[in-house]
């Protein structure tokens, strides 16, 4: 169980790029006035630099370790998650949407990297299914959260 509660804490950046999706566009069209290209080019951003993570990640994580690696890609979101909504820029929208194309699909690529390590074989299933559940659940909470949010503000 203690392996499944760390799988879920290295995923976050995960169930927050999922909920993140939600109010995306309603945080580009309310707070930036961007329009739908602007909301296109954010996507397209991201996943150019999660082609880049892709490539650098296993480098990085073999001169680093995978804790180093983990702390770093999380750090670098997480800070990213918080200075996004602080400034109401594009610059500094278009900066973070790329730190979380590296720092989610980086921190992926990790963790079941760590897991296929640590989880036995005959054991991944149920180990997998635990960690969903869990993703799950939080994605729904921080779902319902925005949208009461969003419904009340």
């Amino acid at each position: 169980m203690v392996q499944v509660l760390l799988v879920y804490m290295i995923g976050f950046p995960f169930v927050f790029t999922v909920a993140g999706n939600f109010v995306k566009p309603v945080f580009i069209a309310s707070i930036l006035h961007g329009d739908p290209s602007f909301l296109a080019f954010s996507a397209a951003e991201y996943a150019a630099s999660a082609i880049i993570a892709g490539l650098l990640i296993l480098i990085v994580q073999r001169r680093l370790g995978d804790g180093t690696t983990l702390v770093l890609l999380f750090t670098a979101y997480t800070s990213a998650s918080i200075v996004m909504p602080t400034y109401a820029s594009y610059a500094v929208f278009t900066v973070c949407k790329a730190i979380h194309g590296v720092g989610n699909p980086g921190s992926r690529v990790v963790r079941k990297a760590v897991v296929l390590r640590w989880v036995e074989r005959g054991e991944l299933g149920r180990f997998n299914g635990w960690v969903s559940m869990l993703f799950t659940l939080t994605r729904i909470v921080i779902i319902g959260t925005s949208i009461l949010m969003i419904g009340v503000g």
